[in-house]
C-alpha cells in the first residue's frame, strides 16, 4: 500500500452536486487543495448512469442549473445527454475534470476530533476490467469531506 495522500477536502462523487461543490470550493477558498473521488469511470452521476431512451429532467433545468453557469439550452425540460454534457462542460471549463480520481470508491470516512482530520479509506477499481476487480489504495486524509452525492453502491 502506498503512503497516504493529504488534501484539504475530499469531494465524493462527480455528479451535478460534486462538480458544483468543487466550483464553490475554488471560488470561496482559493489555494485550497482538494480531490474528487468517483467510483465510476465518468462525470455526470445520475445523468451518466441512466442512459435509457427518453431519460430527461422532470423539472425545468433553469432552476436545476448552477447559479454560476446558467442553462442556455433552448430545452427547458432537457434530455439526459444534454444535462450530462452541461456537467462535463462545467467541469472542463473550471479544470475540475483534472481533480477527479475515477474508479475510487469511498469505503469509509473516519473523523478524528483530537487530530481535526478525516481519513477516508478508498477502494480502487480496475477500469480496464469489466469484472471490476478491486485493490486497496492509499488513504485520503483531509480536514473536511463534503458528501456531495450519495456514495453509490454501483
Amino acid at each position: 500500500m502506498r503512503e497516504a495522500e493529504w488534501v484539504d477536502v475530499v469531494v465524493v462523487g462527480a455528479g451535478v452536486s460534486g462538480i458544483g461543490t468543487a466550483v464553490h470550493l475554488q471560488q470561496s477558498v482559493p489555494g485550497l487543495t482538494f480531490t474528487m473521488l468517483e467510483a465510476r469511470d465518468a462525470i455526470g452521476g445520475t445523468w451518466d448512469l441512466f442512459r435509457y431512451p427518453g431519460v430527461r429532467s422532470d423539472s425545468d433545468v433553469q432552476t436545476y442549473a448552477y447559479a454560476f453557469k446558467p442553462w442556455t439550452n433552448a430545452k427547458a425540460i432537457a434530455d439526459g445527454p444534454s444535462i450530462r454534457a452541461y456537467i462535463e462542460e462545467t467541469a472542463a471549463e473550471r479544470g475540475i475534470d483534472r481533480q477527479i480520481r475515477f474508479g475510487e470508491r469511498v469505503l469509509r470516512a473516519d473523523w478524528s476530533s483530537s487530530e481535526a482530520r478525516c481519513t477516508s479509506t478508498v477502494q480502487r477499481a480496475s477500469l480496464d476490467d469489466q469484472s471490476a476487480r478491486t485493490t486497496r489504495s492509499p488513504k485520503r486524509i483531509c480536514r473536511s469531506m463534503p458528501r456531495s452525492a450519495a456514495v453509490s453502491s454501483m
